[in-house]
């Protein structure tokens, strides 16, 4: 990148910089940003063979060098956190890796799974899994403590 921006450095000093010019440093500039795509893809790819957890959101363990590493290993414990967001066909990006335990986590009280088109929401696309297993009297362990905010905070609302 240091030597695309050196080489488009003297057509934005110019006032008036030739078509052709402004081109060849763009082309410049293209030629390295892919190439720093490109090396950013393989360090992510090696971090993610080397890394003995791996820790993403759920749409990213469908894609690109997660979904490469994860249907090459497998998956031995996932857990999808939010889980009363995660629409069901959502679920099936990481079950496809046939995880030995599947841990759901979430608030059923909270924001529900969205789905933004009528197609969708008459499909039932929009329950989400944690919403299947409560009706299908799945066990659910409520937590009564907040971990996840100060007691400060937490008491604020409650006065």
């Amino acid at each position: 990148l240091a030597s695309a921006s050196a080489e488009l450095n003297p057509y934005l000093r110019d006032a008036r910089p030739s078509k052709q010019g402004i081109k060849d440093a763009l082309k410049s500039v293209i030629t390295a940003l892919e190439v720093m795509s490109q090396e950013n893809e393989t360090f992510r790819g090696q971090a993610l063979r080397n890394a003995p957890m791996v820790f993403c959101t759920i749409v990213s363990a469908g894609r690109g060098d997660c979904r490469k590493v994860l249907k090459k290993r497998g998956c031995h414990l996932c857990v999808i956190d939010e889980a009363a967001q995660v629409v069901e066909p959502e679920v099936a990006l990481v079950l496809q890796y046939a995880p030995q335990r599947l841990v759901v986590v979430g608030d059923p009280e909270q924001l529900a799974a969205t789905v933004v088109t009528r197609a969708g929401q008459a499909a039932g696309f929009g329950r989400s899994l944690l919403e299947r297993l409560r009706l299908a009297k799945f066990p659910i362990y409520r937590l009564e403590t907040q971990y996840r905010m100060q007691p400060e905070i937490a008491r604020f609302p409650n006065r």
